[in-house]
């Protein structure tokens, strides 16, 4: 299994933006104001292989969002 000190996998991508659905006669936004939709977080990374004697363990990085 793995768990060793090597380099791990890369972690999956983050999920899709949402949707905004919006249905008014009038919208304003101030200069300050925001409108978002984001992505999901991604996934963990593949714990890393044993290479050689080591100490510690290292997981791969999380995929970003």
């Amino acid at each position: 299994p793995n768990g060793g000190t090597g380099a791990g996998g890369s972690g999956g991508g983050g999920g899709a933006g949402g949707s905004i659905d919006v249905q008014v006669n009038t919208l304003n936004v101030g200069s300050t104001g925001v409108i978002s939709a984001n992505g999901g977080t991604g996934g963990d990374g593949e714990d890393g292989q044993q290479n050689g004697v080591g100490f510690g363990m290292y997981d791969g990085g999380d995929g970003g969002g």
